[in-house]
């Protein structure tokens, strides 16, 4: 039961960054007043949460690629 908690856990502090990251992204789009910034942004907080999500996996980078039949 000690790995779900984990999981969890991990989960949680992933959504809570990408909380933080996008909302710091949307305060300088609104004092900067384009959605170009916060786009760029949200593109970023996506690619850190897929490297920290995978990061903290239990995968290999042999089995994230592997094609099972």
């Amino acid at each position: 039961m000690e790995g779900g908690y984990q999981s969890l856990d991990i989960l949680l502090r992933i959504f809570l960054l990408d909380c933080y990251i996008n909302l710091a992204g949307w305060i300088v789009s609104a004092i900067a007043k384009t959605h170009k910034t916060y786009d760029l942004v949200g593109s970023i907080a996506y690619l850190t949460c897929c490297a920290l999500s995978l990061y903290n996996s239990d995968l290999t980078p042999m089995n994230i690629v592997q094609v099972k039949y």
